[in-house]
C-alpha cells in the first residue's frame, strides 16, 4: 500500500477578527478619522447615485455603498508614498487614498471639512461626470480615477486589468529602495481571471511588496461566488502560490485596519506579497441606484441582513459605547457631509433655465473643450534637443556587422548610460542572450536589471506597464514571438496603449516592446505573426520596423527616448544578415517619422518594411520596372513619413504596398485606404497590395511558401501594374472628372429679382461664370495652367466661355473683378461676335478654364474636356425639376448638373474637390457672388 504524507503550503493563511478589547484599545483619533472618511465617502456615493438617477452621469455609476469599511480600514494603515489601484468599482478606494493624502493627520468629523477635502470631492465628482476640472479632465470618468500625486495610480474598467500594473509599481518601489508598498484592490470576479493569478505567481516568485486586496462582495454582477468557484474562500488562492493570506470581515473597519497592519509589516520586511480577503457587500446592483433584489439574483432578506452589519453603524456604536461620540455627533457630522456635497454639486450643476422644478443640468462651462478629445494620445516633446542622424548625415566610422549583434550592442550601450532601463522577458537572462542572442552579455553586465520571467505574458507585460507608468524606470519587454501578444492583449491594448490618454494625457508611458516576426522560418501558424497591422489600429502605440543594423541602432535609441510606448519589430530573417553599423558611435536617434528611400524610381512607388524590403528590391531588378522603393521604418499613423510618400506618389502616380503576411490582419489594408484618401487625385490606378493568402503560414516548407509573399509576387504585381502605357507615356491628358448637382431655388429667385426693370436679364450661365471666378478666389491653388515651361500660377481669373455650347470659346478676362451684370454684358457681346466671326485671335488665347453651357439646347448633363494650355473645364446643362429633400421631405425642385474635369498634371485632386465644393455652395447661396 502506498504511504500518504500530508502536505502543507509554506505560506500562512489566517483570519483576523476584532474583539471588543481591540475596539476598546483602539486610538480614539484613529476611530474618529475612520468615521470622517466613511461619512464623506458614503455621502459622496449617495450624491453620485442621485445624479445618475437624474441622468447627469454619462456612463456607469458603480456604487461602493456598503463596501467602504474595507477601503477606509486598509488605506488608513498606509504611508503617503504607498500606491494603490483598483477596479471599476473604485470610488471608495480612490477617495480613501486621496483624502488621506490631503489630511494625513486624519479627518475630524466634529469640525468643518477643510478646503482640501472639498477640492478632492469636487474634482472626483467632476471626473465621474466627465467634466474638465476632473483629475483626467473628464476622460476617465467613474471607472478610471487617477491622482498620481496622492499615490492613487488608477482604477480600471477591465476586471483584473490593473493587477499587473500594481506589480510594476511594487517593483519600482523596491528597486528605488523607498520602503513603499503597493496595494491592488479587486473584486471576487477578478480572483478567477488569468491576469490576477499570473501576477500572484510572478509577485511571489520575485517577492514583491504587493498586497492583493480582494473585496469579496459575493457577486460578479449577478453570478454568486459559489457558482463561480469550488472554493468560495477567495483568500485560499494565496497559499497555493506561496503568498501569505489574511481573511477579515470587511464590514468591520477596525478588523481590516488590524489585519492590514500585519500585512504591511510582512511587506515592508521583504517577505514577499500578501493577500487580503475582505468580506463586504454592495447594497445596490452592479450599476445604478436599484438594489440587487430588484433584478432577482438575491433576496431582500439577504440585503437586510448585510445592511444590519453596516460599517458606519458598527463604528458609531463603538464610539458611543466608549463615550467618544454620541448619536447626535454622528448625525451632525453626516449633515455637514451632505451640506458639503450640496455645495460641491452646486459648482457643477445648475437648474435647467425655464425647466421644470427640480430639473438640473451640467453647467455648460464645466464641459471640456471638444478639441481636447485627441490631445495626449502621443507626445514627442522629449525629442527637443535630441541628437538625430540618418545614413546621409552620420559622420562616424561604419563597419559590416550582423543585425543581431547591433541589437545586443546598442542595448548594452543604453543600459550603461541610463540606469533607469530594465530588460525583462522569457529567457532573456540565459542562453547567451535569449533564444536569438539579442540580450547577449546584458545579464553579466547588469545582473539586477535583466529579469528572466515566468511564462506569463499577461503578468510581466502588465508589470512593465506599471513600471513605465511609475515614471522612475524604462522597461524593455521582450515577447519571444509576436503571436504571444494575443496572450498579453489586454495589457498591450487596453492598458498600456490607452493609459496616457485615458488618464488625461499628462503622464508618460515610456515602454519599449521588442518582438520578432518569424514568418518564413518554419515555425508555423502560432509563431509567425506580423503584428504591424494589429498595432496600427491601437491609438497610443508607435511602431518601428528596422531593416538594417544602422537603422536598428537609431530606431532603438529613439524608442528608448520616446515617452510613448513603442513596439520594435524584428524579423528573424534579418538577424543573420549583415550591413553597415556604427563601430563606436551608438548614441544617435533616427528622426521620428522618417522613411528611407532604398531605390529611386519614376514608374511605381513601392511601400514596404522589415525583411520584405530586400525581396522588393530583388523583384524590382528582376522585373525591370523603374520603381521607387520606400522602407517605411515608422509604421504607426502618427509617425508615417507622408512627406516622402507624397513626393514619391506625385512623381510615379502608382503605389504598391508589399508585405509578407496573410491578407486578413495585414498592415497594408488601412494604409491603402489612407493613401487613396490623401492622393486620390494623383493616382493613375487604385493602390495595389501584395500580401500572403488567407491562411496563416504552415510548418511545411511548401505550404508556408505558398501562404506568404516574397519577390516573385512583387515582381508579378509590378509587371501587371505597368503592362499598359500610362497616359503620360502615350501623350494623353491625365484627367480627373468630378460631378455634382446644385439646388437653384435661391438662384432663380435672385435672378428674377435682378431681372425686374430694364436691360438684359441675367442668365443662369452668367451666375455660373461669376460663381466659378469667385470659387477661384476661395481656392487660389486652382488658378493654374500648363505651359511649355511647366505649371504657371495666375493672379487674375480668366475664363474661356462657350455660352451656347459652340466650338468657339472667347476668353473673359479678370472675371473676379467684374460685377454680375458686367459679366452678363460681356458674355452677350463676346458670344455675338463669336457667331459673327469677328473675334480677334488674342481673344481666344489664355484662360485657366473653359466654361461650357448647353442649357440653351436643353441638354441636362454634359461631359467636360480640358483643352490645350488650360487646366480645367466646367460643363453645365439645363435646369431641370428633380426630387430634392427640403425640411426632411422630398419635393420637386430646380437642379443644375455640373461636371468638372481637371488636368491632374497641374491640379491636385484634393484642390479640385475643394473648388467644386466651393462652386456648388456659391450656386446654392448666390447672394455671395454679388460682392
Amino acid at each position: 500500500m502506498p504511504q500518504h504524507h500530508g502536505l502543507e503550503p509554506p505560506a500562512p493563511w489566517v483570519e483576523v477578527v476584532a474583539t471588543d478589547e481591540d475596539w476598546d484599545a483602539a486610538d480614539p483619533h484613529l476611530l474618529t478619522s475612520m468615521l470622517g472618511q466613511l461619512l464623506l465617502i458614503r455621502t459622496f456615493e449617495e450624491y453620485v447615485l442621485d445624479l445618475a438617477r437624474s441622468g447627469l452621469v454619462h456612463g456607469p455609476a458603480h456604487s461602493s455603498i456598503g463596501q467602504e469599511g474595507g477601503a477606509v480600514g486598509s488605506v488608513l494603515s498606509l504611508a503617503p508614498g504607498d500606491t494603490v489601484n483598483g477596479s471599476h468599482r473604485g470610488h471608495h478606494q480612490f477617495l480613501a487614498k486621496a483624502l488621506a493624502y490631503v489630511e494625513p493627520k486624519g479627518i475630524d468629523p466634529t469640525r468643518d471639512f477643510s478646503p482640501e477635502v472639498r477640492e478632492v470631492l469636487l474634482r472626483t465628482l467632476a471626473e465621474i461626470c466627465g467634466l474638465d476640472r476632473g483629475f483626467s479632465h473628464g476622460r476617465g470618468g467613474s471607472m478610471h480615477l487617477r491622482w498620481e500625486e496622492a499615490g492613487a495610480i488608477g482604477t480600471n474598467a477591465i476586471v483584473g486589468g490593473g493587477v499587473p500594473f500594481a506589480a510594476g509599481s511594487a517593483w519600482a518601489h523596491r528597486r528605488a529602495g523607498t520602503g513603499a508598498v503597493a496595494v491592488t484592490y479587486f473584486g471576487d470576479g477578478a480572483a478567477n481571471i488569468g491576469s490576477t493569478l499570473e501576477t500572484l505567481n510572478l509577485a511571489a516568485a520575485w517577492r514583491l511588496p504587493l498586497c492583493f486586496f480582494v473585496e469579496n462582495n459575493r457577486y460578479a454582477v449577478s453570478t454568486g461566488v459559489a457558482e463561480a468557484t469550488a472554493e468560495p474562500r477567495l483568500s485560499a488562492r494565496g497559499p497555493g502560490f506561496g503568498v501569505a493570506s489574511w481573511k477579515v470581515d470587511g464590514m468591520d473597519p477596525l478588523a481590516v485596519h488590524l489585519a492590514m497592519r500585519e500585512v504591511l509589516g510582512h511587506l515592508r520586511a521583504g517577505r514577499g506579497p500578501a493577500l487580503v480577503e475582505a468580506d463586504v457587500y454592495r447594497y445596490f446592483h452592479q450599476n445604478g441606484p436599484l438594489p440587487g433584489s430588484a433584478f432577482g439574483y438575491r433576496t431582500k432578506e439577504e440585503e437586510q441582513e448585510w445592511r444590519a452589519r453596516d460599517p458606519i453603524e458598527r463604528l458609531a456604536g463603538h464610539l458611543s459605547r466608549r463615550g467618544l461620540l454620541g448619536r447626535p455627533d454622528v448625525d451632525a457630522a453626516a449633515a455637514r457631509a451632505r451640506e458639503l456635497m450640496a455645495d460641491v454639486g452646486g459648482v457643477l450643476i445648475e437648474p435647467v433655465p425655464g425647466g421644470r422644478p427640480g430639473q438640473r443640468r451640467i453647467r455648460p462651462a464645466e464641459w471640456p473643450d471638444p478639441g481636447f478629445a485627441h490631445v495626449g494620445v502621443r507626445d514627442l516633446a522629449e525629442f527637443a534637443g535630441a541628437r538625430t542622424a540618418d545614413r546621409d548625415t552620420f559622420t562616424g566610422e561604419l563597419a559590416e556587422r550582423k543585425f543581431i549583434d547591433a541589437v545586443a550592442k546598442v542595448m548594452a550601450r543604453r543600459m550603461r548610460t541610463d540606469e533607469s532601463i530594465v530588460v525583462l522577458g522569457e529567457d532573456v537572462h540565459r542562453l547567451n542572450g535569449g533564444t536569438n542572442g539579442a540580450t547577449r552579455g546584458l545579464k553579466e553586465s547588469f545582473p539586477d536589471r535583466v529579469l528572466g520571467t515566468p511564462i506569463s505574458e499577461n503578468a510581466f507585460t502588465g508589470l512593465a506597464g506599471g513600471i513605465a507608468s511609475d515614471g522612475r524606470y524604462t522597461p524593455v519587454v521582450e515577447l519571444m514571438y509576436a503571436d504571444f501578444m494575443w496572450v498579453a492583449a489586454d495589457q498591450l491594448f487596453n492598458q498600456i496603449a490607452k493609459a496616457r490618454h485615458m488618464y488625461g494625457g499628462d503622464d508618460a508611458m515610456p515602454l519599449v516592446l521588442r518582438s520578432k516576426v518569424a514568418m518564413g522560418t518554419g515555425y508555423g501558424s502560432q509563431h509567425s505573426m506580423d503584428p504591424a497591422g494589429l498595432f496600427a489600429t491601437a491609438p497610443g502605440w508607435r511602431i518601428v520596423a528596422p531593416t538594417t543594423p544602422f537603422d536598428y541602432v537609431g530606431l532603438l535609441n529613439s524608442a528608448l527616448l520616446c515617452r510613448d510606448p513603442v513596439v520594435v519589430l524584428e524579423h528573424v530573417d534579418l538577424y543573420n544578415s549583415t550591413g553597415e553599423c556604427p563601430v563606436d558611435d551608438l548614441d544617435y536617434c533616427l528622426p521620428v517619422g522618417r522613411a528611407a528611400v532604398r531605390r529611386a524610381g519614376s514608374r511605381v512607388t513601392v511601400l514596404t518594411y522589415l525583411a520584405m524590403t530586400s525581396y522588393v528590391l530583388r523583384a524590382v531588378e528582376a522585373s525591370g520596372v523603374d520603381a521607387e522603393v520606400i522602407d517605411l521604418r515608422w509604421l504607426d499613423r502618427a509617425s508615417l513619413d507622408w512627406e516622402t510618400i507624397g513626393a514619391s506618389v506625385g512623381k510615379t502616380r502608382n503605389v504598391l504596398i508589399a508585405e509578407q503576411g496573410p491578407v486578413g490582419p495585414s498592415y497594408g489594408g488601412w494604409l491603402a485606404d489612407e493613401l487613396q484618401r490623401r492622393f486620390f487625385g494623383r493616382l493613375e490606378q487604385p493602390v495595389r497590395r501584395v500580401t500572403g493568402g488567407e491562411a496563416s503560414p504552415s510548418i511545411s516548407r511548401v505550404l508556408e511558401r505558398a501562404a506568404i509573399a516574397r519577390d516573385e509576387e512583387v515582381a508579378a504585381a509590378l509587371t501587371e501594374m505597368t503592362a499598359h502605357p500610362s497616359g503620360r507615356e502615350a501623350g494623353g491628358e491625365q484627367h480627373l472628372c468630378l460631378r455634382g448637382t446644385a439646388q437653384l431655388d435661391k438662384l432663380l429667385k435672385l435672378r428674377r429679382r435682378l431681372g425686374d426693370g430694364t436691360g438684359r436679364p441675367v442668365s443662369v450661365t452668367d451666375f455660373v461664370i461669376k460663381a466659378a471666378a469667385h470659387a477661384y478666389r476661395l481656392v487660389p491653388a486652382m488658378n493654374v495652367a500648363r505651359t511649355p515651361e511647366g505649371t504657371r500660377t495666375f493672379e487674375t481669373v480668366d475664363l474661356a466661355v462657350s455660352a451656347d455650347g459652340g466650338p468657339v470659346a472667347p476668353v473673359l478676362r479678370s472675371v473676379e473683378r467684374q460685377s454680375l451684370t458686367s459679366v452678363a454684358a460681356a458674355v452677350e457681346a463676346l458670344t455675338g461676335r463669336a457667331r459673327a466671326g469677328t473675334l480677334r485671335s488674342d481673344e481666344l488665347e489664355g484662360g485657366v478654364m473653359t466654361v461650357t453651357s448647353l442649357g440653351p439646347h436643353d441638354v441636362a448633363e454634359v461631359a467636360a474636356t480640358v483643352g490645350p494650355a488650360r487646366s480645367a473645364a466646367l460643363a453645365v446643362g439645363a435646369v431641370r425639376e428633380e426630387p430634392v429633400v427640403r425640411g426632411g421631405r422630398v419635393k420637386a425642385g430646380p437642379v443644375l448638373r455640373v461636371t468638372l474635369s481637371v488636368d491632374r498634371r497641374a491640379v491636385d485632386g484634393a484642390v479640385a474637390a475643394a473648388w467644386m465644393e466651393a462652386f456648388l455652395g456659391l450656386l446654392a447661396d448666390p447672394v455671395r457672388v454679388l460682392g
